[in-house]
C-alpha cells in the first residue's frame, strides 16, 4: 500500500517521470528501499514544481510515520525502524482535515497506543499486520 500510494503521488505530480516505468514481474514485491526511492523522487519533483500548478491537495506534503515515533522504543524492540516506513501525504489528510490521520478522537497514534496496550505477545509480524489493517481503513488510501 505504501508503494502504491507513493507511485500514485509521483504519477500525479509528474506523469512522465522515468521512475514510473518500473520493470517488475508478478513475483516482484516492493522493498523498503523501493518506497524510499519513490519518496525521494516525490520530494525532488515536488520541490521544483510551481506550487500554483499543483493540485491543491498536493501543494504541501508532510512526512507521516505509519509506525509513530511516539512508540519508537516499542517498535525498535520488535525490529521495526519507524524511519524505514515513512510516507509523504497531503498535509490536510495528515493533520488538518476532520478524518485526517492525526485528527479526531481515534487518531492514528491513539489507535497504536491501544494496540500496544492490548497486544499480549507483540511481534514484528503482528505489528506489520496491524499496520496493514489500519492502512486499509484510510478512506483516501487506495491499495
Amino acid at each position: 500500500m505504501r508503494y502504491n500510494h507513493a507511485y500514485r503521488t509521483l504519477r500525479e505530480l509528474d506523469p512522465e517521470n522515468p521512475r514510473l516505468s518500473s520493470l517488475y514481474t508478478s513475483m516482484w514485491f516492493p522493498q523498503s528501499w523501493d518506497i524510499h526511492d519513490l519518496n525521494q523522487e516525490i520530494a525532488r519533483v515536488h520541490s521544483r514544481l510551481p506550487k500554483d500548478l499543483l493540485p491543491k491537495e498536493l501543494r504541501q506534503l508532510d512526512v507521516h510515520h505509519p509506525f509513530p515515533l511516539q512508540f519508537k522504543r516499542e517498535f525498535r524492540g520488535l525490529g521495526i525502524e519507524p524511519e524505514d516506513y515513512t510516507m509523504l501525504v497531503p498535509v490536510g489528510w495528515h493533520r488538518l482535515k476532520p478524518g485526517g490521520l492525526h485528527t479526531g478522537p481515534d487518531h492514528w497514534n491513539k489507535q497504536w497506543d491501544r494496540y500496544i496496550a492490548q497486544e499480549e505477545e507483540p511481534t514484528k509480524e503482528r505489528a506489520i499486520e496491524h499496520l496493514s489493517t489500519m492502512m486499509k481503513q484510510i478512506p483516501w488510501m487506495k491499495p
